[in-house]
């Protein structure tokens, strides 16, 4: 009886599901500018040796060489420029009505490591999209996006760049712009595969413990994709689609990103990704050239926010890290808010009131350097310590690493082994 009632829910949930159309945006417009459309292959280069890659590229009739040019790049490149998607059109469409900036196109396919003698050839689609390292952002950047800026003139400012990828490939597309938003910050997502394959299951965790990345990024998932009829739970051993890409959003909107989901009614296939195609690429350059930053989360400032556990409770979305010094070789806080770093040359006082580092009073510090240990006026506390670790207490006491053993010198000078 239950079983009866399953399938037969099931089936009618089935019946009632939305169709999906391509809309006047992913039509051909007889008026509209035509961008052009190439063929390419990039040599196999250093992250994937002996791979090459077949990519597309989409140049507006609007491409202007004297300026620098946004773009998109989209995995499974040939999928995007097909029927059900006809990203070209859309950008030729959204371009000529203001709502895109002209920007450049580019539409690469997975590696193929081509047959050896009588082996078959390798389809490297899962090793390359599923990775969560930073080998993919990296082979985008130093070779595909460096041999297309070879004929045309790329914008180098990440919030003029996007990526678009697809089951596996928005995995791939997020997983670059987590590891190089310095290089990425736009985001498209379809049928997101954000379950456990090769550790995508554990994006949520570390977005909401991460401090928010200046990425904007728009979610799209299917409500039955990878469920049959008599397995409502999903068919899949590693997770659900759509409950993963819902957590997802909840950890992006816990941590404060721009972020959205929309849930179609389809299976793990493009018919709705394909029809809202035009709506999300507004969404996502909605603003141009506003540039993409991190944000507190929204309900920061409410009453009731419980801060406990948020990374913003800890840094500052709104005011980033900086930049202060560079060859830095430890830090230690002073008593008036500042922090004095050692340089290898001397020392540097950072923030704070007072206008003398000598008189500070140290609370911590970490490797030491060099084979004396000297106070910040000069004086030496202890000759040929060879140190890699010293802390210095509020009432002037040192301890640092000695061989084995953790040395101590009291305020008065007198070392002994603590």
């Amino acid at each position: 009886m239950n079983k009866i009632l399953l399938l037969t829910t099931a089936a009618l949930g089935a019946a009632a599901q939305q169709s999906y159309e391509l809309g006047p945006d992913s039509q051909l417009q007889l008026a509209t500018p035509k961008g052009a459309l190439t063929k390419h292959t990039l040599a196999p280069g250093k992250y994937f040796p002996g791979t090459p890659h077949n990519y597309s590229l989409y140049v507006p009739k609007q491409y202007d060489a004297t300026k620098s040019t946004p773009f998109m790049i989209f995995l499974d490149g040939s999928g995007a420029l097909g029927g059900g998607v006809r990203a070209p059109i859309v950008f030729d469409n959204l371009i000529a009505k203001g709502e895109l900036p002209p920007m450049i196109g580019i539409f690469i396919d997975p590696g193929v490591f081509p047959a050896r003698g009588d082996a078959q050839s390798r389809f490297e689609r899962v090793f390359e999209y599923d990775s969560l390292s930073d080998r993919f952002a990296n082979f985008l950047v130093d070779e595909l996006i460096a041999e297309v800026a070879k004929s045309y003139n790329l914008s180098k400012d990440p919030n003029d760049r996007g990526l678009c990828g697809v089951s596996t490939g928005a995995v791939g597309a997020f997983a670059a712009a987590w590891n190089r938003p310095d290089q990425f910050r736009r985001v498209l997502s379809f049928i997101g595969t954000f379950v456990s394959m090769k550790g995508a299951d554990g994006l949520p965790a570390l977005i909401r413990k991460t401090e928010p990345k200046p990425i904007r990024i728009f979610l799209q998932a299917g409500k039955n994709d990878h469920i049959a009829p008599n397995q409502p739970w999903g068919t899949f051993y590693g997770g659900s689609w759509p409950i993963n890409n819902q957590v997802m959003l909840e950890a992006f909107l816990f941590a404060g990103y721009d972020a959205k989901l929309v849930l179609g009614d389809e299976g793990h296939n493009m018919k709705h990704g394909g029809a809202i195609l035009p709506e999300t690429l507004r969404w996502l350059w909605r603003g141009f050239p506003a540039p993409i930053t991190a944000k507190e989360p929204e309900a920061l400032t409410q009453p009731g926010w419980d801060s406990r556990g948020k990374v913003s409770s800890i840094v500052s979305a709104s005011a980033p890290w900086e930049r202060v010094l560079d060859n830095a070789r430890s830090v230690t806080q002073a008593n008036d808010g500042g922090i004095h770093a050692a340089t290898g040359t001397g020392v540097a006082k950072i923030g704070g009131s007072e206008a003398k580092i000598a008189g500070a009073t140290l609370v911590r510090a970490g490797i030491a350097g060099g084979k004396n240990i000297t106070t910040l006026d000069g004086k030496v506390l202890a000759e040929n310590a060879n140190a890699k670790g010293i802390a210095v207490t509020e009432k002037g006491g040192v301890y640092f690493t000695s061989g084995n053993s953790i040395a101590r010198i009291d305020a008065a000078g007198k070392r002994s082994i603590a």
